[in-house]
């Protein structure tokens, strides 16, 4: 199946977690490589933001604490999102992030925006080629709340995704090249990643993740388990290095169920 999608992005989030970074002050500049095969996918993704420290108080629960205010940008063959957003950590335990990003699909690499007839409508590649593709574009809010815990070397997170697509300027549906689902061109998406982590020494993490994602308007849903590995360390004066690599199957999907999966991210944190 071809898609060019990239499932995994919270590489950064549990390497600060389980090593309780600090919130010093300053501009940063996040630069990341993801990529995912089955669906087959690959996007760069840039964020440059400044960071606020929020609670100047000793302890765990508010070292961490802090506002980021930035803008981002997801680049891929087949489109680029493009916005603004403030991540909000008030106490180390509960992470906010709302994101509001412009959207542009594009056909010149030869994927790019699908309308479907409807929810039900086939979305494998014999349907998508039949229905060719063309230029869009549309916008994109999103709000992401994530729980955190860590005791010695177990870490645990889940993030809750609430995204609402407007897309096309028009009624009808698309297909979400992202997610590989069908949605309404005005629409909710809802996906939940809970990861479980263990932190063995030298900067890497290991352990399970469980994804599922919901289209409330069809009921539609994907669910998938994974093995997770994180690796995060210094990189040099005022830069640091993660990567992370996801590999597991589908436990529920009209195309891909009981198949596998694998996806990956890598990147740079420079401190500017």
């Amino acid at each position: 199946m071809k898609r060019l999608a990239s499932s995994f992005a919270l590489a950064l989030l549990i390497a600060s977690t389980v090593h309780c970074e600090s919130a010093r002050p300053g501009l940063r500049l996040d630069q990341s490589l993801q990529g995912s095969w089955n669906p087959i996918g690959i996007q760069l993704g840039t964020k440059l933001y400044y960071r606020i420290p929020l609670v100047r108080a000793p302890g765990i629960l508010w070292e961490s604490t802090r506002i980021d205010l930035g803008v981002t940008n997801e680049l891929s063959p087949a489109f680029d999102f493009a916005g603004a957003y403030v991540d909000i950590e008030p106490i180390a335990f509960f992470d906010l992030e709302l994101a509001a990003k412009a959207l542009g699909y594009y056909k010149a690499l030869g994927h790019g925006f699908n309308e479907l007839p409807g929810l039900d409508a086939g979305f494998d590649n014999t349907a998508l080629d039949g229905l060719g593709v063309r230029d869009s574009s549309g916008y994109l809010l999103s709000a992401t709340p994530t729980l955190k815990a860590a005791l010695g070397p177990l870490v645990v997170l889940d993030s809750l995704h609430f995204s609402y697509f407007d897309v096309d300027s028009s009624s009808g549906f698309f297909f979400d090249i992202v997610n590989n689902v069908v949605l309404a061109k005005r629409a909710w998406e809802i996906k939940n990643e809970a990861f479980a982590m263990a932190d063995v020494g030298g900067g890497f993490l290991v352990g399970l993740n469980d994804t599922w994602l919901l289209v409330p308007d069809s009921l539609y849903v994907v669910h998938h388990v994974n093995l997770v590995g994180v690796v995060s360390a210094p990189w040099g004066r005022g830069k640091s290095f993660y990567a992370a690599v996801l590999a597991g199957f589908y436990l529920q999907d009209r195309y891909l169920r009981h198949e596998l999966r694998a996806a990956g991210q890598a990147g740079l944190v420079f401190e500017l």
